[in-house]
């Protein structure tokens, strides 16, 4: 009997071990989220939750299992952007005073990363824990390049006054797609100047225009070049003749 109650009390006492240390739940600090890989399964496409049981028994392996733990919080960046209209220095060049197409101005944006896009990321080594601050600050610049993008195809007129909640609405409702891995939170363009939509359209078809008058010219010109090609032909052979 006493050796049954001994083997009992091992056997709970190794349970007891075997459990705390495959569970996982207890490493992830409050609010936080984990990424799981270990050396006999690779990553899990699951992200484990702060608050949630887990237990693994790839950890009673030593060395097996590692745990990428995040902490997200909205990260707020500051933005500048840039850049010219389409062809807008050739355009610029047929007006007089040749016009400036560029824009400029400057945004501020807040954006969170997705947890369901941790197990990915870590897998393909875009992200880490140490790395967090830093792929924020990429995000970041990538969401300018696109709203710089986006400006060139859509930007107002000439001045800020159709700046407004409407308009970053608006914004944020069209650049969201491009970013499946962030939640863009906020979106506000703080300022703006953009050129001059009218002019840039009177620029664009009077270069058109150019161009096709341009074209036009050298097809006469080869036309007129091929008549006399001819007209020369034909004295040549009524003078051999």
């Amino acid at each position: 009997m006493r050796a049954f109650v001994t083997t009992t009390v091992v056997l709970l006492v190794l349970a007891g071990v075997a459990f705390g240390f495959g569970w996982v739940q207890i490493l992830i600090p409050p609010g936080a989220y984990a990424v799981v890989a270990t050396k006999t399964g690779g990553f899990e496409s699951e992200v484990i939750p702060s608050g949630v049981f887990a237990w693994r028994w790839e950890r009673l392996i030593p060395t097996n299992l590692t745990l990428y733990r995040f902490e997200l919080r909205p990260h707020r960046a500051e933005l500048s952007f840039g850049g010219e209209l389409p062809s807008a220095a050739l355009y610029s060049s047929v007006l007089p005073q040749s016009p400036d197409f560029a824009y400029h101005g400057k945004a501020a944006v807040e954006l969170e990363l997705r947890p369901a896009s941790l197990p990915t990321l870590v897998e393909q080594g875009r992200l880490t824990p140490d790395t967090l601050p830093a792929f924020y600050e990429a995000s970041g610049r990538e969401v300018a390049q696109a709203l710089a993008e986006k400006l060139a195809e859509t930007a107002p007129g000439a001045g800020t006054e159709t700046l407004g909640a409407d308009f970053d609405a608006r914004l944020l409702e069209e650049l969201a797609p491009r970013f499946p891995h962030l939640q863009l939170l906020s979106l506000s363009v703080t300022s703006l100047q953009a050129p001059d939509r009218a002019l840039y359209e009177l620029a664009r078809r009077s270069y058109a225009e150019l161009v096709a008058a341009r074209d036009q010219a050298r097809n006469v010109a080869a036309a007129r070049q091929g008549v006399d090609q001819v007209a020369e032909e034909d004295r040549r052979r009524r003078e051999e003749a």
